[in-house]
């Protein structure tokens, strides 16, 4: 059937909402307050470790902002402002490492070293509330909403939409307790494994109960 078929949209999607994921979201949280402390504590100019941790920050960041074009696609522009934001930022981000490492010499012009400086820490500032945010989403995905009796919310696939094109701006399905607007893996999944969903004690009781029964 065409719901069991699984894209590369929905692999990237499942990757995203994945509890590695949220880990990776806490830990660049961290390092990024680590890197914008640090940057006012170490001496001019930087050591070398510190310039790499910045490189494989922003190259994280910038991962993840791709990523999520890859998989929302135009949709990523239009569903949100913070998006575009975002995007702004991981660009600031970009060039203003680019300064970090000593390429680009704004040393004679007193207005582009001050526009560097202050893309850089604005950068680095927006990188700790991106992944804020993004940790935010995750713990929303993994752990459900309760809100208008709203159980949770599941990763979508591709296929679930009547046109291929949506897909890419249907990134979540709601699960709740109304037939309607669920899609076919929503309803064929089960209760326990849903994102909202509570494994019990009494539901294992159920379970071993039922089974002893057949």
């Amino acid at each position: 059937m065409s719901h069991d078929v699984l894209t590369l949209k929905d692999y990237l999607s499942i990757v995203r909402f994945s509890r590695a994921y949220g880990y990776f979201y806490g830990v660049m949280v961290l390092l990024s307050l680590v890197v914008i402390f640090l940057s006012f504590r170490l001496r001019h100019p930087h050591p070398f470790w510190f310039i790499a941790l910045e490189g494989i920050l922003t190259m994280l960041f910038s991962t993840e902002i791709f990523l999520q074009i890859a998989v929302q696609k135009g949709m990523y522009f239009r569903s949100s402002m913070f998006n575009n934001v975002e995007f702004a930022l991981c660009v600031a981000s970009m060039v203003a490492y680019v300064e970090v490492l000593g390429k680009l010499n704004v040393q004679t012009y007193e207005w582009a070293d001050v526009l560097i400086i202050t893309l850089r820490y604005t950068a680095r500032a927006g990188r700790v509330f991106f992944f804020m945010r993004q940790r935010a989403r995750y713990n929303m995905s993994t752990f459900g909403l309760s809100l208008n009796g709203l159980q949770g919310i599941h990763p979508k696939r591709s296929s679930d939409c009547s046109d291929p094109g949506d897909a890419a701006g249907m990134e979540l399905d709601m699960v709740g307790g109304m037939d309607n607007g669920q899609s076919q893996w929503a309803s064929d999944t089960p209760e326990w494994r849903k994102p909202g969903g509570a494994f019990t004690s009494d539901m294992m009781a159920l379970d071993i109960g039922s089974d002893t029964d057949g």
